[in-house]
């Protein structure tokens, strides 16, 4: 360990350390379907109408997930991390375990009983039930999942935590394949793969938690978790919103093709969640609970964070920007698929915003104040669905992304708006702006320059990035000595 290093650098360091391990390591679900999308997208196994229709059910999964966690995995660190004794520990894991047991049963329950219902109103055609209550099952699964990998990861226990992961991961592609090429089953396929994959391993899992659950306290002090926990699943529930307001929207307004091609770029776009977004949202909270217990100054962290997750999600969003030709013809089997490039800066800039978002909802959370989320959320849904209520018949899918991109820029700024009513911070706005001009001559240089379509000439216009923040001052002092080492003693 580095003797000199500040507890800032530390902070730093290890949020680095943890977002490797304990970030890249939840993203089994969106990677696995990052890696299954050339098959999806093959038309010999899943046709254009059976991806729109896996799209739309993929929507009703996301939200499925996010409504039954409660919110209960930030809610669980706050609590558990807070705690001084074992014995308050195992309390905290009863409590929360036995709240998701519950709703795994009653509302999974609830979606296996209605799947015929919901999969025909949200897919706007009937032949899907069965699908659906695939979908009911892998929420099932989910849920009860939930309360131990978050038990792992408070305790730091990354070797099971990734091992875990990485099995589900394979499970998936290989139940994909076997479903959909061996049996051929099509969309009702991918759905079983995913429901076999979360009920085996909730199974595996969840006798982790076999020492730590006291029947006694599973049913008291649960108020203040609640309390807590319910408003964030707003919060969590944020990024499937606005995704899932252009799908639902399309298959009204347009056609399966259209949606079909919306869930491609969303797809696409979706690297940059893969890559930074969700890898950090999960390493953050937990490491700023830890700073809060330890009486560490959590402002200086929450800006200097901003300016990095920034900085590091528009870069990943221009690269993918620039190279989502190539993109697209790797991940897409079907040329069908190729219409969806005109989507995907639009989105994917989206989620540049998405990242920032998570910073400054960290000011309401630790003040207690996460009921602003729902406020937000209505708000942004409400632009969005306003913006895209003409985008959509005149642009479709293209109409759809840009007001998507809208969506998450609302939620940023709204967001920043609450965080500075209830815990004012000073974030590094001119790290932000010089951020904005960098990749703006990036993309500038790339719709301007002639041949600007040369693989070489776009692997400049990324070069140009880092070297235009570099040049105009973004880096401070002590940024200048760690990036820039010298080799000579003083």
């Amino acid at each position: 360990m580095d003797k000199t290093a500040t507890p800032t650098s530390q902070f730093f360091r290890t949020l680095a350390g943890h977002t490797i391990v304990f970030g890249l390591s939840t993203l089994v679900r969106p990677l696995s379907q990052l890696v299954l999308v050339r098959l999806h997208t093959n038309t010999h196994f899943v046709s254009v109408e059976g991806f729109a229709a896996w799209s739309l059910l993929q929507v009703a999964l996301n939200v499925g997930i996010v409504l039954f966690n409660l919110g209960l995995a930030t809610a669980f660190f706050k609590f558990y991390l807070l705690a001084e004794s074992d014995a308050e520990k195992d309390s905290v894991v009863s409590r929360t375990f036995f709240l998701t047991l519950i709703v795994a049963l009653v509302g999974g329950g609830g979606l296996l009983l209605t799947a015929p219902w919901w999969s025909d109103w949200l897919i706007q055609q009937t032949g899907y039930a069965l699908s659906a209550k695939h979908i009911a099952t892998a929420i099932i699964g989910n849920t009860l999942t939930i309360i131990p990998l978050a038990y792992l990861r408070a305790e730091g226990r990354w070797k099971p935590f990734l091992a875990f992961n990485l099995l589900k991961f394979f499970a998936l592609i290989g139940f994909n394949a076997w479903f959909l090429i061996g049996l051929n089953m099509g969309v009702e396929g991918i759905t079983l793969a995913l429901a076999v994959s979360n009920i085996l391993f909730a199974f595996l899992f969840v006798p982790l938690l076999r020492k730590h659950l006291k029947p006694t306290a599973m049913f008291s002090g649960l108020k203040p978790i609640l309390w807590f926990s319910i408003p964030l699943i707003t919060a969590d529930f944020t990024f499937w919103a606005l995704n899932s307001l252009g799908q639902i929207l399309l298959v009204r307004w347009q056609t399966p093709h259209e949606v079909a091609l919306f869930g491609f770029a969303l797809r696409i776009s979706a690297i940059a969640q893969v890559a930074i977004v969700m890898p950090f949202s999960v390493a953050f909270a937990p490491l700023l609970f830890r700073a809060q217990k330890e009486q560490q100054d959590p402002r200086p962290l929450y800006a200097r964070t901003m300016g990095y997750i920034w900085t590091i999600a528009v870069g990943f969003c221009l690269v993918i920007t620039l190279f989502s030709n190539e993109l697209v013809q790797i991940l897409g089997k079907n040329p069908i698929y190729y219409d969806a490039l005109p989507s995907i800066g639009w989105i994917v800039f989206g989620f540049a915003f998405y990242g920032v978002f998570f910073v400054f909802a960290g000011g309401p959370s630790l003040k207690g104040k996460t009921w602003v989320f729902p406020i937000i959320l209505i708000a942004c849904l409400a632009v969005e669905y306003l913006l895209m209520t003409s985008w959509i018949p005149a642009r479709g899918e293209v109409g759809a992304a840009q007001a998507t991109l809208a969506g998450y820029a609302t939620l940023a700024v709204l967001t920043y708006i609450a965080s500075q009513i209830f815990y004012p911070i000073q974030f590094p706005w001119k790290r932000v702006g010089l951020t904005i001009l960098a990749a703006g001559i990036s993309l500038s240089a790339w719709n301007w320059f002639p041949n600007g379509d040369y693989f070489l000439l776009r692997l400049t216009w990324i070069a140009l990035f880092p070297l235009i923040l570099i040049a105009t001052g973004y880096l401070d002092e002590g940024e200048k000595r760690v990036l820039f080492k010298s080799q000579r003693k003083d």
